[in-house]
């Protein structure tokens, strides 16, 4: 009985090879997915977190259009959690002769560094290292022109208009080659990025602040993380509020300060005028 039924079982291998190999072959290949689908996910994430932490890449920034005050930057260093922070500058310009908006910010060594692929980091004012992904349009030695939305070689908040590209680098900010950001400059849309050093900017006034948190633990993409992340946030949002609304208000003390003081100015200098005409 066992020997006829083994007969049987290579007669049907023997007439029926072709489909043997198939539903082999597809048993063979729903494996290697199955295998690649549990293991590509946490490869990415342990990509993800080494690319990060090469880059000590920052958990949350702050950023102001008008600029973080000298008395504001410890109010922020002492915020709860703070691990480490840093301050920095950034701008918006347009490359002369294209559409691209190039957002070019001053170089970190603590958070959010930039880590270079080709070249060096820029060590003068009129030095750039730009994004990697340009290195098909440019070529290091090259000379980069920004104009402002008017096509004029005048950038507000730059010391220069021309500079020389010393290096290709990569940064965590910038994960996607687009969707980089939005802006006033161009028509909206940030398409590329680079660093300059802060010698470059006409402000000594930072513009962002970037900083990494000491009670963060997990990967970057656990929920673990993430809730820290929102908790800390949140933490201390409505006290930025009331700060940004404080600074808000002095600001516009200035404002009419200078503005008064323009007045009487020119009240004095009219009084002057007439002074002299009537005499």
């Amino acid at each position: 009985m066992k020997t006829t039924l083994w007969r049987n079982i290579f007669r049907e291998f023997k007439f029926s090879f072709a489909r043997f190999v198939s539903i082999t072959t597809l048993l063979g290949l729903g494996v290697f997915v199955l295998v690649g689908l549990k293991m590509t996910g946490p490869d990415m994430r342990t990509t993800g977190d080494h690319y990060y932490t090469t880059h000590k890449m920052a958990d949350a920034m702050i950023s102001s259009n008008v600029g973080i005050s000298a008395a504001d930057q410890p109010y922020m260093r002492n915020l709860p959690h703070i691990k480490d922070i840093q301050f920095g500058t950034t701008k918006d310009a347009v490359i002369k002769d294209t559409n691209q908006v190039i957002r070019l910010s001053s170089s970190t060594s603590q958070v959010s560094i930039s880590q270079v692929v080709s070249g060096r980091l820029p060590k003068r004012s009129s030095e750039t290292a730009i994004s990697n992904h340009e290195n098909h349009h440019y070529k290091l030695g090259q000379h980069i022109k920004l104009v402002n939305n008017q096509d004029q070689a005048s950038v507000s908040g730059l010391k220069k208009t021309t500079y020389r590209v010393v290096g290709f680098i990569t940064s965590s900010d910038y994960l996607m080659k687009q969707n980089l950001g939005v802006t006033s400059a161009g028509v909206g849309q940030v398409d590329t990025f680079g660093v300059l050093d802060k010698a470059a900017f006409t402000s000594h006034q930072p513009t962002f602040a970037k900083f990494t948190y000491n009670n963060v633990h997990g990967e970057s993409y656990s929920n673990q993380y993430e809730n820290t992340v929102r908790k800390n946030v949140s933490q201390v949002e409505n006290r930025l509020d009331n700060r940004a609304k404080l600074r808000q208000q002095q600001l516009k003390q200035t404002a009419l300060t200078n503005i008064n003081q323009r007045q009487r100015q020119l009240d004095a200098k009219t009084k002057r005028l007439n002074q002299q005409k009537n005499s």
